[in-house]
């Protein structure tokens, strides 16, 4: 069994951070597959009782027929993927749903210094006590595209 005190610990954290903040069904997905991981030991959830339990499917659910859950684990790794492309994990450990399976792994990443990413505090999010001001959000967010930009431009990367 994984460390589940630093698995809900940053599992809590991506949930309140901008990349899952919109989207309860992220949430709940991969608060589930945390829970599982702290209480079913090895053993991961299968696609059925995904269905079932988190996305909300009748108990007629036929997982050779839908692809519903493949797909909404799909969405789940890349929301993973773009909160650590911004943010550094909490603990220096990334959540992370391997390909194959529905099991979450902890990798130790460590302490990394990036200019473009940064360490999300949940304290300070929105709705838990901020003091940060919409249009602070949206200037970091601006200050950090024109980093990438101007990244891209001397490296003489191109826009798709």
């Amino acid at each position: 069994m994984k460390n589940s005190h630093l698995m809900h610990e940053e599992v809590e954290a991506i949930c309140r951070a901008p990349a899952l903040s919109r989207s309860p069904r992220m949430k709940a997905l991969l608060r589930h597959l945390a829970d599982a991981d702290t209480y079913a030991g090895t053993e991961d959830p299968g696609e059925y009782a995904l269905a079932v339990d988190v996305l909300e499917r009748r108990e007629d659910f036929d997982p050779a027929r839908s692809s519903v859950v493949r797909v909404q684990a799909k969405r789940l790794r890349a929301k993973l993927d773009a909160h650590y492309r911004h943010f550094s994990p909490v603990n220096g450990y990334r959540v992370e749903l391997p390909r194959g399976g529905y099991g979450l792994a902890l990798r130790f990443e460590g302490e990394r210094h990036d200019s473009l990413r940064r360490r999300y505090r949940p304290e300070t999010a929105e709705g838990c006590g901020t003091t940060q001001t919409h249009a602070e959000n949206e200037d970091e967010l601006v200050q950090v595209i024109m980093a990438i930009i101007l990244r891209n431009l001397l490296l003489g990367l191109r826009p798709a």
